[in-house]
């Protein structure tokens, strides 16, 4: 490990044991748990060495008579695993009706060839894990079907949310240290919630002004031809976490101290569209200057750009 994320990761564990920041993270990440269930969320927070405020790990609880569960993003997993030291690659692909495809689960062995002329329809994904102190790697398919609800990015995107749900089952088999963990592609999305409101309150604090939407699971800035901000629209917001985000609108004001500079390094290193729009929210709270705004307005569309050309 360099020096430089030995340094990353230093920080990271500290905010886990700083009062004043597991009050924020509590407050943006797990406001309704109880006490027994952030003590286990904040202890896989340490063990895993993954950074709430960059969406890698984060805690809902629908109501107070519902378990809290333990999400983990795409990026979580993946520094879970990079960071085992038997870790020795991983795999991940969807398979569609056309493919050629065999698997041999003694040997541990795929071929799969692509059939790229015409795939047909999309079956499901796989996700193979190598590692080196296990002689057969640790193998994953998941059916499409099981999971897609034919909204929002898995009407548009199937193949690729249905390999985000292998992956994650993949990396739980090799390491169980995030066992306990669900990715959010492996949940439902049928808890909508109210788009308009939770819009405003992100294109409030981003300075979106009238006439200019941002599509939250694109990352586009659309402008419109009409006057008013299309708070309506259901790709306005993430359909399966607005109980996270109005969380993180409504306790904003209790985080002092995050600080401009604060704000920018973390947006600038933002990996997921999510994270980036769960550090902008906090925007409308803090006392900056106008050409700091602007500043942070400007990173955050830049930052939406380069996520969309590498995100898969």
């Amino acid at each position: 490990m360099t020096n430089e994320l030995m340094i990353n990761q230093n920080k990271v564990l500290s905010m886990w044991k700083d009062e004043a920041q597991l009050k924020t993270i509590k407050d943006m990440y797990a406001k309704l748990a109880t006490q027994e269930e952030f003590e286990i969320f904040v202890q896989l927070g340490i063990n895993t060495g993954l950074n709430p405020f960059l969406r890698e790990i984060w805690m809902i609880k629908y109501d107070k008579g519902a378990a809290a569960q333990i999400f983990v993003g795409r990026d979580g997993y993946r520094k879970i695993i990079s960071n085992n030291a038997n870790y020795d690659g991983h795999i991940v692909d969807a398979v569609f009706s056309n493919d050629e495809f065999n698997v041999d689960l003694i040997q541990g062995h795929v071929k799969h060839i692509p059939n790229f002329k015409d795939r047909g329809k999309l079956i499901g994904a796989y996700c193979i894990v190598y590692m080196k102190n296990s002689r057969i790697p640790h193998y994953v398919f998941v059916e499409v079907t099981e999971y897609n609800t034919g909204r929002s990015v898995w009407k548009d995107k199937p193949a690729t949310m249905i390999k985000k749900v292998a992956e994650a089952q993949a990396i739980r088999m090799a390491d169980q240290t995030c066992s306990s963990t669900y990715s959010e592609e492996e949940m439902p999305d049928d808890r909508i919630g109210d788009h308009s409101s939770k819009a405003k309150k992100l294109n409030k604090a981003l300075n979106i002004y009238d006439g200019e939407t941002v599509n939250h699971e694109t990352g586009e800035v659309t402008t419109h031809a009409s006057n008013h901000v299309n708070t309506d629209s259901q790709d306005m917001v993430p359909a399966n976490d607005t109980d996270h985000l109005n969380s993180i609108t409504d306790h904003a004001s209790n985080a002092p101290q995050f600080t401009f500079d604060d704000i920018k390094n973390t947006m600038e290193n933002c990996s997921t569209i999510q994270a980036l729009n769960d550090i902008a929210s906090i925007i409308s709270s803090m006392k900056i200057s106008k050409e700091q705004h602007s500043d942070l307005t400007k990173i955050y569309r830049d930052r939406l750009k380069e996520i969309k050309k590498t995100e898969v």
